[in-house]
């Protein structure tokens, strides 16, 4: 077992945590918070579901149809549970506008929520209980994946998948009323489940979507498989062939008190970034710069000569690519994305439904004056903050600059009730009728004092 100074024994306190936490503990702030984590995950999976690949995910699941958990409101089927958090969470990370846990440079709702709704809807638990397994799970996710975040996304995994599957996991053992023994396995078989590699945001396709689809299946497997007596190995995330060790070259290095720090007294779901625009997180300080610059009267883009984008290694030498060939490689992408800023309102992000925005002259113009440059003082402050600083050169000799520590929507500048529920609105009416987008929405601000889950998304 590892010493003292690094995690001994984080996993069974993690463990006892999540088997003691309840309701009536949370401070107001928490219960509001994740009721807003749940309305921006219906916005988000209910507009992906209009995508190929959220066809594709519907249409796979139906074929396992045996009953238990509704997949998504105004959709016929119903699905047993692991099915439904598979295209639920597929769905939910189906567009790049999911909320962020930036520390781990992940994305909470899309993993955890899909995975506690369907099993609480199978379940027939409350309210109380989904919201307990909504802030469970987003406390767990957030404190395994800053332990190694940084250097976990250098080498080339995903942290939304490697880190998700802990934090479905934690959900769903809170709201099966698992005990510490029986938790700390469900970790422990977690941490064999962890997987998934960023080689999507090279060359696209479908599969990090995916990706929270599956570590909110796999968290209703453990969980389950937990309480039946499946047994995994303890200690997962300190031991010497454990999680932190294994996907964390330098051992050194591991921030292990992440893991248990202030456990019980601070609260991650409070931490939650929700997305302004359906681009790769680390890119929105970037919309930003550019969106706030609009407003001197010698911004056009007629005037622009070259747009500078200082910040961490991530940024400068991740996401440069230049044309992209698919959907998802452009939202990753800084130039295109940029360029999709300088020329229309990233907030709405209809165009990215046709994939014939890739091949639009204006916009890959544009994104040619795009260069990225390196900051040490940035990356210091990253993955905490998706840190920027942007200058752009105007033809007439004039520079324009901006720098930004945390994007709109982030906890440090977070939106408004009313800019969340905007979103929300408009992500949701394009799938269902704006009367049923109100009822959901009035049912989620009530979450807590409805008996069952079940009636949220009643017709």
């Amino acid at each position: 077992m590892a010493d003292d100074c690094q995690g001994n024994g984080a996993t069974r306190k993690l463990a006892d945590y999540v088997a003691s936490l309840r309701f009536e503990d949370f401070p107001a702030d928490v219960v509001a918070t994740a009721k807003k984590c749940v309305l921006d995950y219906f916005g988000c999976a209910l507009f992906a579901t209009q995508t190929d690949m959220g066809k594709i995910i519907t249409n796979y699941c139906r074929k396992g149809n045996f009953g238990g958990a509704s997949i998504l409101p105004g959709f016929e089927h119903a699905y047993n549970s692991a099915c439904a958090a598979l295209a639920n969470g597929t769905c939910a990370h189906g567009f790049e506008l999911d909320d962020v846990n930036t520390p781990s440079i992940s994305h909470p709702g899309a993993a955890i929520i899909p995975a506690a709704f369907a099993l609480a809807e199978e379940k027939n638990k409350g309210g109380k209980k989904l919201l307990e397994a909504i802030a469970a799970g987003y406390e767990v996710m957030a404190r395994v994946g800053s332990t190694i975040a940084a250097a976990h996304i250098g080498k080339g995994f995903h942290p939304t998948s490697s880190f998700g599957v802990f934090g479905a996991a934690a959900a769903c053992c809170r709201l099966l009323g698992l005990n510490a023994g029986q938790t700390e396995n469900a970790f422990g078989l977690a941490g064999s489940m962890a997987s998934g590699l960023s080689q999507f945001s090279i060359s696209g396709s479908m599969v990090k979507r995916i990706h929270a689809g599956k570590a909110a299946q796999q968290g209703v497997i453990i969980a389950e498989l937990a309480a039946d007596g499946f047994t995994g190995p303890p200690g997962i995330l300190e031991g010497k062939l454990g999680f932190c060790r294994v996907f964390r070259d330098d051992n050194s290095a591991i921030r292990w008190e992440r893991l248990t720090e202030k456990l019980g007294e601070t609260w991650a779901i409070l931490d939650t970034t929700f997305k302004p625009s359906p681009t790769c997180g680390v890119l929105h300080t970037s919309v930003e710069a550019i969106d706030r610059m609009k407003k001197d009267p010698d911004f056009s883009p007629e005037t622009i000569e070259k747009i500078l984008v200082i910040g961490s290694n991530n940024l400068a030498n991740t996401h440069n690519v230049f044309e992209p060939d698919t959907i998802l490689a452009a939202q990753y992408s800084l130039p295109f994305t940029l360029g999709m800023a300088v020329l229309g309102d990233l907030a709405d992000p209809s165009p990215y439904l046709n994939d014939a925005i890739l091949n639009d002259k204006a916009v890959l113009a544009m994104a040619r004056k795009v260069r990225t440059e390196f900051n040490e003082e940035l990356e210091a402050l990253y993955p905490e903050h998706f840190s920027v600083h942007v200058k752009v050169f105007l033809k007439n000799g004039k520079i324009l600059e901006e720098k930004i520590i945390d994007p709109k929507g982030a906890a440090s500048n977070p939106f408004s009730d009313e800019e969340l529920y905007n979103k929300y609105k408009t992500l949701a009416v394009t799938v269902l009728p704006e009367a049923k987008v109100t009822a959901l929405a009035e049912r989620i601000a009530r979450l807590e004092r409805l008996d069952t889950v079940r009636t949220l998304c009643a017709e």
